[in-house]
């Protein structure tokens, strides 16, 4: 054999070292590619599933202060009616679920508490848990506090129109005056306009009710 031919020979071999470094090479950029997506997607997820938790909790804080202004609507509501207002009456709300306790003295006690209960905007459900009393006195038996004045009156029904679920929408001026309460203003439903009426009549305090609400034509 030539010693070319022995050099060729022996040459061939030596590329094997550089094909193979050459491979691992182009190789590794690849995995430390691979490894860094992997490394990104896992932080991406747990940045996901972060935000995801935070949105839950923050929907529970939501929907726990919304049950509590719902409870505390109620609550003044309950106060502030004319049939209601001596009664020591306790309103809780969980998931928008209103539950009534505490006593009153006649089943249409009872009755009135749960459908103011149920006209608040906002509510889901009313539990009715009232305790029928006879024992207990109403106003009509002489227990009852002076009556507010007429400011206090006018915001009370505004207040009591503007949370009411059929209402809250709809646009009614009042006024008081020595405890006579005049509504005004254009409704979209005839029984909207009843209802804006009945609502009023219901506060303690007042004496008479004055409509002066038009329904809009169809």
């Amino acid at each position: 054999m030539s010693r070319l031919q022995q050099d060729g020979w022996r040459g061939r071999p030596r590329a094997v070292p550089l094909v193979l470094s050459a491979a691992l090479a182009a190789a590794a950029p690849t995995t430390v590619l691979a490894g860094e997506a992997a490394q990104t997607a896992g932080s991406n997820a747990a940045t996901d599933a972060t935000k995801a938790a935070d949105s839950a909790a923050q929907s529970s804080i939501s929907a726990v202060e919304e049950d509590r202004r719902l409870a505390q609507r109620i609550g003044r509501r309950l106060a502030w009616d004319a049939k209601l207002a001596p009664y020591d009456l306790e309103v809780q709300v969980n998931n928008g679920i209103v539950n009534l306790s505490g006593s009153v003295s006649t089943m249409a006690e009872s009755h009135r508490a749960r459908r103011i209960a149920d006209e608040t905007a906002g509510v889901g459900g009313v539990v009715n848990a009232l305790y029928i009393d006879p024992a207990l006195a109403p106003f009509d038996e002489g227990h009852a506090p002076a009556p507010p004045d007429d400011q206090t009156l006018k915001e009370r029904l505004q207040v009591a129109l503007a949370h009411d679920a059929d209402l809250a929408d709809e646009t009614i001026q009042v006024e008081v005056d020595d405890g006579i309460v005049r509504l005004d203003g254009t409704m979209s439903d005839a029984a909207f306009e009843m209802r804006a009426k009945r609502v009023a009549k219901s506060l303690y305090g007042v004496e008479r009710v004055k409509s002066e609400l038009e329904v809009s034509a169809p």
